[in-house]
């Protein structure tokens, strides 16, 4: 005999006993004889001294608890529903985030919103939420750092991305002694990292670090060509003037709003974000599409920090 629900065993283990009597036919009697062979392992137990295995490790013996609870069998005691956080979690039971995702701006939070949007994946049916901040301030915010600490206590992995300014790092190492995060890198390292988890520094900024300055120009040269008051600018113009100001400028956006103030032209640093998504969504070799892709393979995972070979990066 099949157990009808057996897809759902793991779930239905953790209900009262009155609940699972609910069940009918074939169900029941399921059921039935898990809870019989308990008692039989109960009893064993008493005679012999020695642990029985749980019903679950019968036949198919017990190594899968370890990569999908996060803990290993010996210490699953499901009379304590220790394992309960998991299992709500597999089912997407659990309205607590998987993953906290924290982004700096706004033009992160489009650039994400965006390749979600092109590759198909819903956020919040992944169990990630994106936290917005305000600019790298927010990060000494009580606001934040409670918001940030209660979705640790409940048992979120936190994945950031933040410009390498305003003394981001010095608070950052703050958030990581208070194990807040788990790690802070530059954004070379997620060519190398296993998990995303930790803070990552876009160095000098989250444009720079991921775009060269051909690609910036490219994108805000397809955004003016949709407008009829600046689709008669020529790219080699945008290139001459960004080659004129950018030794006075820190970084080639900063470059890139200047040479909008001086022709008199729109920019807007959200638009070219959405822009630049929809030109390099699938672009393995940009960090912030690898920080995207590891972070939602990592919503997907029961237990982070219980797979084998995870390489730790950090500063």
């Amino acid at each position: 005999m099949l157990d009808p629900n057996r897809s759902w065993f793991m779930l239905l283990r953790h209900a009262a006993h009155k609940q699972r009597r609910k069940l009918k036919g074939d169900a029941l009697l399921a059921w039935d004889f898990y809870e019989a062979t308990e008692v039989l392992n109960g009893f064993l137990h008493d005679l012999s001294g020695e642990k029985q295995p749980h019903v679950d490790d019968l036949g198919f013996g017990s190594h899968w608890k370890q990569d999908y609870y996060g803990i290993e069998a010996r210490n699953v005691d499901y009379d304590l529903a220790n394992t309960l956080p998991m299992v709500l979690r597999h089912y997407n039971l659990d309205p607590r985030p998987r993953v906290l995702l924290v982004l700096e701006g706004e033009s992160e939070v489009i650039f994400t919103r965006t390749w979600c949007k092109i590759m198909g994946i819903d956020l919040e049916r992944e169990g990630i939420r994106v936290l917005s901040l305000g600019g790298t301030s927010d990060l000494r915010a009580e606001r934040t750092e409670r918001y940030v600490a209660q979705s640790v206590a409940d048992g979120a992995s936190v994945v950031m991305a933040v410009d390498n300014e305003n003394q981001a790092i010095r608070h950052l190492r703050r958030w990581r002694r208070a194990k807040w995060v788990a790690r802070i890198y530059p954004e070379k390292a997620l060519f190398d990292a296993t998990s995303p988890v930790g803070a990552t520094l876009w160095r000098p900024c989250f444009e720079d670090a991921n775009f060269t300055r051909d690609e910036l120009i490219g994108a805000w040269h397809s955004l003016l060509s949709k407008n009829p008051r600046w689709s008669s600018l020529e790219v080699a113009l945008l290139q001459a003037k960004m080659e004129e100001l950018r030794p006075s400028c820190v970084t080639e956006i900063q470059a890139l709003l200047k040479v909008s103030q001086v022709l008199r032209v729109g920019f807007k640093k959200p638009e070219l974000a959405e822009e630049l998504a929809r030109r390099h969504a699938h672009d393995n070799r940009k960090p912030i599409v690898l920080l995207l892709q590891k972070t939602v393979r990592l919503a997907t995972l029961t237990s982070i920090y219980n797979l084998p070979g995870r390489r730790a990066i950090g500063l």
